[in-house]
């Protein structure tokens, strides 16, 4: 049986009048996905504030800093390294998951060096619990990086209403965008319903499904959370 966690990316829009934006948030959804980490990473000590203000089931997700892909390249130069440093400390602080890398069609990285770059990486970033995450947009990589993240437990990450991950995970990690334009959508009855059949088609051994919405504001996500069962009982 997989544990289903539904949410969206941040929880500054949630507004409640005379609450807390996290905590309100954190009481109506399951996870959120750290959307602000991957242009800037917040201080040590907000990470352990944040952790504090919600309940101990809360789930914690983190996207990797752009400028380790964009501008290091994933190569381990002595700046990467203490960034990736202090990416390890603010995933330990909020006990975050899944840590998730997006690598684009656009990225300075080589195909013939992509999959150096990733068993590096890899083998270097540890967080306590924290599982890599890597998607991939508007490229294919090659079977043998697919092969160095199995290897290694990295998840990967896909839209689940479009694709679904070239191999089982411990987690399966879906970030789900749709089709709008900049990643405005509203997904209809039909597409959460394809949606939670491809989530029970995958493999049993997946203790915990992800699935953060992250094309629009947490009105329309907790609304189309109902559509999903929280915990996946079928057989497999």
């Amino acid at each position: 049986m997989s544990q289903l966690l539904v949410g969206a990316g941040g929880w500054a829009y949630f507004q409640v009048p005379g609450t807390d934006s996290l905590e309100a948030y954190s009481q109506a959804f399951d996870l959120v996905e750290l959307n602000s980490s991957y242009y800037h990473l917040p201080s040590i000590s907000s990470a352990s504030e944040w952790r504090k203000r919600v309940r101990d089931e809360f789930r914690f997700s983190v996207r990797c800093p752009r400028i380790l892909v964009d501008h290091y390249g994933l190569n381990l130069l002595p700046g990467a390294r203490l960034l990736i440093e202090r990416l390890e400390e603010v995933c330990e602080k909020l006990e975050a998951e899944v840590m998730t890398i997006l690598i684009g069609a656009g990225s300075p990285i080589k195909e013939s060096e992509l999959a150096a770059r990733v068993r590096d990486f890899l083998g270097t970033f540890s967080s306590g619990g924290t599982a890599v995450s890597l998607e991939f947009r508007g490229m294919r990589p090659s079977g043998e990086v697919f092969d160095l993240m199995k290897e290694s437990g990295a998840i990967h990450s896909v839209d689940l209403s479009n694709s679904e991950p070239r191999y089982e995970g411990r987690v399966l990690y879906s970030r789900l965008f749709g089709k709008g334009e900049e990643n405005i959508y509203e997904f209809d009855d039909r597409e959460l319903k394809e949606i939670e059949k491809r989530r029970r088609l995958q493999p049993r051994n997946s203790r915990r499904v992800s699935l953060p919405f992250t094309g629009y504001g947490c009105t329309g996500t907790r609304d189309e959370s109902n559509h999903l069962s929280r915990k996946d009982t079928s057989p497999r």
